[in-house]
């Protein structure tokens, strides 16, 4: 099967294993929370990115419905997760568990460069109770049907 999760991403598998990520077409990863782009490679159970963040540019807080490992190329950051603000830069390798509110800030003049990689959800949507009761993060929200959540999508980053 050659059909990505992720529109615009890259499909590994069926003897295709080595890709050339600077020659790939990208795309927008973040829509809605953050100018992020860059080429994704999916496999069975996981996808890789190298994402660019322009310089100047921030993420409005969201989550991710997985966790997230993020390895900084070039750039420096101050990231806060689950409201505890870290600063990042080249060689740093940040980790956010899913379902954690989160957001960076980006610091200088150069453009964020990342290596990103998180573990493929099925297509269920979530919506994040633990924002709303206080829960601690990495807790596996309940879910809902689409039509229950529909009004939140536009408010609230999820992919």
């Amino acid at each position: 099967m050659n059909k990505t999760k992720t529109k615009g991403a890259y499909k590994a598998g069926n003897g295709k294993y080595v890709f050339e990520v600077d020659q790939l077409e990208g795309l927008m990863a973040g829509p809605g929370y953050a100018e992020t782009f860059g080429p994704v490679v999916e496999g069975e159970l996981t996808q890789v990115g190298l994402m660019t963040l322009p310089a100047g540019q921030t993420s409005e807080p969201h989550f991710h419905v997985n966790e997230q490992w993020v390895y900084i190329l070039q750039g420096n950051l101050e990231v806060t997760v689950d409201g505890k603000k870290s600063l990042a830069g080249p060689g740093g390798l940040i980790q956010s568990k899913g379902y954690c509110k989160g957001r960076v800030k980006f610091l200088g003049a150069r453009s964020l460069e990342q290596c990103a990689g998180k573990a493929l959800k099925n297509k269920k949507l979530y919506f994040l109770r633990s924002w709303t009761r206080r829960r601690p993060c990495g807790r596996e929200p309940r879910i809902f049907k689409q039509t229950q959540i529909a009004k939140y999508i536009n408010n609230i980053g999820i992919y």
